[in-house]
């Protein structure tokens, strides 16, 4: 999609730049583009949008269930969690625990019970957040879990959350463990600023949005767990 719209930019500034002829400064100060340039403008962009309107529309996954956002917990809050963290640890081993945490106010839109398309993953997270590993202390663990309390609730996965307190089922001694979130959040987002302590930043390629969408379309029918991981 963004080089169709950069591709679209382009073209705009083409003919608009490109063709003085075709404009005329009036006193106002600006710009008026005559009405050959429109049509012009028109018949140039409109295959480009009829390939964005065709993306957008392509069904990715069937949900079973409508989900929205909603506090301490939820179903939506679980799925994504749980996307984030397949899609990124599936090939990887690792010494220390690893935990996802993301951020409720992220999600933008409900998930429409049904057929699911692309249009609808990018409603649910419009954000251009990329994927961010945090290596942290250990003591650092009962800092998140205040925040979660004090929040309210955020989607998390591969930890447990029970009394206020987080763990992990490791019973192996560790000294930092790692946490994957989005960009916006390991830059102290949402007033996040525990991640200012992080011991080692992995910056990854993947946007969080492609990755709802890649695990989608993995599942086919989304895989949902609905039971409430942040009781306060």
């Amino acid at each position: 999609m963004c080089t169709s719209i950069k591709i679209l930019l382009v073209i705009s500034l083409t003919i608009l730049f490109g063709c003085g002829q075709k404009l005329s400064l009036q006193q106002s100060t600006s710009l008026q583009i005559v009405s050959q340039s429109d049509t012009l403008l028109s018949q140039l962009i409109k295959p480009y949008s009829d390939s964005l309107a065709v993306d957008m529309s392509k069904v990715v996954a069937r949900n079973p269930l409508f989900m929205d956002k909603s506090r301490p917990c939820s179903p939506i809050h679980n799925w994504s969690a749980d996307a984030v963290l397949v899609n990124q640890t599936g090939n990887v081993k690792l010494s220390e625990p690893v935990m996802v945490l993301l951020n409720h106010g992220g999600f933008r839109s409900a998930l429409v019970e049904g057929d699911l398309t692309v249009g609808d993953f990018y409603q649910f997270m419009p954000f251009e957040n990329h994927v961010v590993w945090c290596r942290m202390p250990a003591k650092y663990l009962d800092t998140i879990a205040a925040y979660i309390q004090k929040s309210g609730g955020e989607p998390i996965a591969g930890v447990d959350f029970i009394d206020g307190k987080l763990s992990f089922k490791t019973k192996r001694a560790y000294k930092s463990f790692w946490v994957i979130t989005s960009d916006y959040l390991a830059n102290g987002g949402d007033y996040m600023r525990f991640f200012e302590a992080s011991l080692e930043r992995i910056n990854r390629t993947q946007l969080l949005r492609d990755v709802f969408i890649s695990e989608a379309k993995k599942q086919g029918q989304l895989k949902i767990d609905q039971s409430c991981r942040t009781a306060l």
